[in-house]
């Protein structure tokens, strides 16, 4: 291994993007979770929520056209 490593060019700039790369992501299994999916599934979750908040006008519009044609059956009945 000593020889493989040895002929290897491990550029600095790189190495130390992978460093901090992997430093980021001890960061965020220290905060979500001791795994790497349970920080995905942070992430999916957080995600769902911001989409329900950033588009609740829409939901809102699409919940009232629900009820009024809910009223209008139930008028039917």
């Amino acid at each position: 291994m000593a020889d493989y490593s040895a002929g290897m060019d491990i550029d600095p700039a790189e190495a130390s993007a992978l460093e901090e790369r992997i430093n980021t992501f001890d960061t965020l299994k220290r905060k979500y979770g001791p795994s790497l999916e349970d920080v995905v599934a942070h992430h999916e979750r957080a995600s769902e929520r911001l989409d329900s908040i950033e588009n609740r006008g829409g939901k809102i519009e699409a919940l009232r056209e629900e009820v009024g044609s809910l009223a209008e059956r139930l008028e039917e009945v």
